[in-house]
């Protein structure tokens, strides 16, 4: 099989990836099982919402590769290649991996009729074991709730904003979208941007009974834009009962600043990266802030992470 015919069998299960959507976890669960669940092997961290989901899942991803991580990344749609979907420490998965990947799937996926998602999503995850991933940053796809990323217990679960989107499967109300994609809350901690009052109610709630700590922008966090220019931004941040301190990570944010104020506590008590363009912290007037100079990368944080080994390949 070449790398052609893998993708082109990949994007024409049940007619194509939008057409042949289907909500439900058994069948990416019958994948992994069958693969012998490769999501278990490293830790997991899941980002959605509705805007800077992307955004969010690419900037942790960086900021844990600059603490000395192996990460993965699975991010939706592509734009040119497939392989955009799938990165181990910013490299786009090889062509035979994805034949590899394809052809380990076999006859899986016909068996339990899986959907482009679910097939690229277990794809991913058994591409990820084998590389020996230390963290793998998901991104979800659509909703939340039956989403094909919602698998294994995250360490993190964020959110963005959220708003009216993909009403003909998450529902006409804010409430009903916001039921969907806060489902995602279900271990470790929980984080999340502002969110419209109607669609708060939803987030907190849902915490509460999953029994997860949430921290909230707007409440235990905020983020406020000091400076702006061609060559980054300047951010005061703060977090819980005070400003975040030296060791915690503040972030070279983009233009929006207020949906990827969630991201500092994905990485609570990670420091920052090291390295030129990178962000640093320090206390200023009070207050965290954040710059784009190079800095020196403290001890590092309580992440999880395995001894680094050489990325084995499939047999």
């Amino acid at each position: 099989m070449t790398y052609a015919e893998a993708v082109a069998r990949l994007l024409a299960l049940r007619g194509g990836e939008y057409a042949g959507m289907r909500p439900g976890l058994e069948r990416i669960e019958a994948l992994l099982d069958a693969l012998g669940h490769p999501e278990r092997g490293f830790t997991l961290a899941q980002v959605g919402g509705t805007n800077g989901k992307g955004s969010i899942s690419a900037m942790l991803a960086a900021m844990l590769r600059a603490d000395g991580r192996r990460v993965g990344l699975y991010t939706s749609p592509h734009l040119v290649s497939f392989r955009e979907r799938i990165r181990v420490d910013g490299e786009a998965i090889a062509e035979d991996a994805v034949v590899d990947g394809v052809e380990a799937l076999g006859t899986l996926i016909a068996r339990v009729d899986a959907t482009v998602f679910e097939a690229s999503t277990a794809l991913a995850l058994d591409h990820f074991a084998h590389e020996r991933v230390d963290v793998a940053v998901l991104e979800v796809g659509l909703g939340g709730r039956v989403d094909s990323t919602t698998v294994g217990r995250p360490v993190v679960a964020a959110l963005g904003p959220i708003d009216f989107d993909h009403r003909e499967f998450l529902g006409d109300t804010l409430t009903a979208i916001a039921t969907e994609k806060a489902a995602i809350f279900r271990s470790g901690t929980a984080i999340s941007a502002a969110q419209p009052a109607e669609a708060e109610a939803v987030v907190v709630g849902h915490a509460a009974r999953a029994g997860v700590p949430l921290l909230m922008e707007g409440r235990e966090l905020s983020v406020t834009l000091r400076a702006r220019s061609l060559e980054g931004q300047r951010i005061d941040c703060a977090a819980c009962s005070g400003p975040i301190s030296p060791a915690t990570p503040c972030w070279r944010s983009p233009p929006r600043a207020s949906w990827t104020s969630a991201s500092p506590p994905f990485v609570r008590g990670w420091p920052g990266p090291a390295g030129p363009g990178a962000s640093r912290c320090g206390a200023a007037t009070g207050a965290g802030w954040c710059s784009t100079e190079p800095t020196t990368r403290p001890a590092r944080g309580p992440w999880p992470s395995r001894s680094r080994r050489t990325s084995a390949r499939r047999p």
